[in-house]
């Protein structure tokens, strides 16, 4: 018989286990640790209350963890062990999933899963779910060491928000949840948050981090249509490729002025995921 138990009640340690072993074999795989578990609770807005692990006779064999802000839920991961799909369980745990964003208030759900998973899509599109639009990462190889243009000042999280707020109306911009002004805010000391100036005044921003071999960008942007996005992200990458000859951005969408400025500059995509939605009624 099978029983659930709320992420808030159970140990982290349980619920990293679990969520590795089931993505392992995935395209995208999850490999979270505590220290990387913790940020993404919180600059995903991830709810312990109302994310849970399901039980089969005390085993840990499916989860669902959603985040929410407003109206709008996320499903940021589900799944069940191999040895247990197939069994109908994908499908408890989804109906609960809804239900549970259902009584929360929430109207309309979004996910994301990678393109050629083609039975998760149909899966999702089975339990009411749409293709709403595609979500593409990006990789650009680079041996110029052009030196950028603009300047770089460091900021933090409250200056991201705002500017991000304004980048997304001036711009018409369409982010994804991981882009969002408020992920953005949340994400803290996560990332390498930068205002770009240009003759003194501030044209737009830019959030990237570093790997061992290579930089990546969260998100990038001018604040207005003063500044052509294309010229913008050319020198971004000037920026953040300074000792790195790589750079990646990860899950953008198509209908964002952020994808067709990358390709403009270059950028190759590697992965191409699609984002499903919901709407309750």
């Amino acid at each position: 018989m099978y029983s659930y138990r709320s992420l808030k009640d159970v140990s982290p340690v349980e619920v990293i286990r679990l969520v590795n072993d089931v993505f392992k074999d995935y395209i995208v795989p999850i490999d979270w640790n505590l220290k990387s578990f913790e940020k993404d609770v919180k600059e995903y807005s991830i709810s312990l209350n109302d994310s849970f692990i399901c039980y089969d006779d005390g085993t840990p064999i499916g989860f669902s963890i959603v985040s929410h802000r407003g109206e709008l839920g996320r499903i940021d991961s589900i799944g069940v062990l191999p040895k247990y799909r197939g069994e109908g369980i994908a499908s408890e745990i989804i109906y609960r999933t809804i239900e549970t964003l259902k009584w929360k208030g929430i109207k309309k759900i979004i996910l994301e899963v990678e393109q050629n998973e083609k039975r998760a899509i149909n899966f999702y599109k089975k339990h009411g779910f749409k293709e709403k639009r595609k979500l593409i990462s990006l990789n650009l190889k680079t041996d110029s060491k052009e030196k950028y243009d603009y300047k770089y000042v460091e900021e933090d999280n409250i200056w991201l928000k705002e500017n991000a707020f304004k980048a997304k109306t001036n711009l018409d911009r369409k982010p994804n949840w991981q882009r969002h002004p408020q992920t953005l805010e949340k994400s803290e000391d996560r990332y390498r948050i930068e205002k770009v100036v240009e003759w003194g005044y501030t044209i737009g921003y830019v959030v990237w981090g570093e790997n061992v071999d290579n930089a990546y960008i969260v998100d990038a942007s001018p604040i207005d249509d003063k500044t052509p996005f294309k010229e913008f992200i050319s020198d971004v990458v000037k920026r953040v490729t300074e000792k790195y000859d790589s750079v990646s951005v990860v899950a953008v969408p198509e209908d964002d002025l952020l994808y067709k400025a990358l390709l403009d500059n270059g950028f190759k995509e590697f992965l191409i995921q699609v984002e499903m939605e919901e709407k309750i009624h």
